[in-house]
């Protein structure tokens, strides 16, 4: 359903996709047949009444929860022919994730959550490393809380892990990793959080160190559920500036929202009933912002023709 332009290439395409629960032995189609693309490069949001399926259709997407039937293409790869541990490799190395419960490991500092994910990549090779052996996407959980007292910087010690760019045979440091946490943190404007606990630091500060977590390994995509949703409006706008920030630098965004204010700032809405995609709204790059305004009041029109 989406138009391609030219020299975009996809790197998520979806097709027939089907999520079907049993709860008390009756059957809940979630997902729905649901058939839809996205290009290298767009921010795309997914909007519907509660309980239409849009989180649902996100975790299904990013291979967090599995799909019932029908395919998810991510960047070349059938997600569906992957195994578990591939699969949860993809999403470490190639995707990155924000939600609105900001998940942490309290026993690490901000600067150590964002590390994590680079400490704990696979391409790191880094042996005996204590925090580096907890996923870094079950921050919050009784597993995490397990990880120790050890920051994600005192656990690497002096082993090194490849680099996750391109470069898959050089080696990058400890220092190297922190340099580039670092920067993250500076470019999102939160680099004085570096050694505060989790509980030290605003909910807006916070949800901007779960951005630069999910972008320490380079992901291609961020998947996002509702990031603002636990945000006051003026922490909302400065999350989704820096997330639009990201997107104009070339990383693909998809994100579920019920926020038109954060929905305008997307190239692209989806609109979802029932498990299926009644209808897209194409709303362009938001490269300016004084036409903020102008985006959410078309994009406001034409929820209210889709029945919003």
């Amino acid at each position: 359903m989406m138009r391609k332009g030219k020299n975009m290439s996809k790197i998520i395409d979806v097709k027939d996709l089907c999520k079907t629960y049993v709860v008390n032995k009756k059957q809940n189609n979630v997902l729905r047949n649901v058939n839809f693309s996205i290009d290298e490069g767009e921010m795309v949001g997914i909007m519907g009444p509660s309980g239409s399926g849009k989180s649902t259709l996100l975790y299904t997407v990013s291979g967090m929860d599995k799909m019932t039937a029908g395919e998810v293409t991510f960047n070349g790869k059938n997600l569906s022919k992957l195994k578990e541990n591939e699969m949860a490799d993809v999403r470490l190395d190639e995707m990155g994730f924000v939600f609105q419960q900001m998940y942490m490991m309290k026993n690490l500092s901000i600067l150590d959550n964002i590390m994590l994910p680079a400490v704990k990549s696979k391409k790191g090779d880094c042996v005996g490393n204590t925090a580096g052996n907890k996923s870094a996407s079950s921050a919050g959980t009784d597993e995490a809380k397990k990880a120790g007292n050890e920051s994600a910087g005192e656990a690497a010690g002096n082993n090194t892990v490849k680099n996750s760019g391109t470069d898959k045979g050089k080696k990058e440091s400890r220092k190297e990793i922190r340099d580039r946490a670092i920067s993250l943190m500076h470019k999102l404007g939160i680099e004085d959080t570096a050694n505060n606990g989790i509980n030290e630091v605003s909910g807006g500060q916070l949800q901007r160190a779960c951005i630069c977590r999910s972008m320490i390994n380079r992901p291609r995509v961020i998947f996002a559920d509702e990031p603002t949703g636990a945000l006051n409006r003026t922490a909302s706008d400065e999350v989704m500036d820096e997330i639009v920030n990201l997107n104009n630098e070339g990383t693909t965004v998809m994100l579920v929202t019920h926020d038109v204010k954060v929905a305008a700032k997307c190239s692209r809405v989806l609109y979802i009933v029932d498990g299926n995609i009644k209808g897209e709204k194409q709303l362009g790059k938001c490269v300016n912002p004084s036409q903020v305004r102008e985006r959410e009041r078309d994009l406001n029109n034409w929820l209210m023709e889709m029945g919003w």
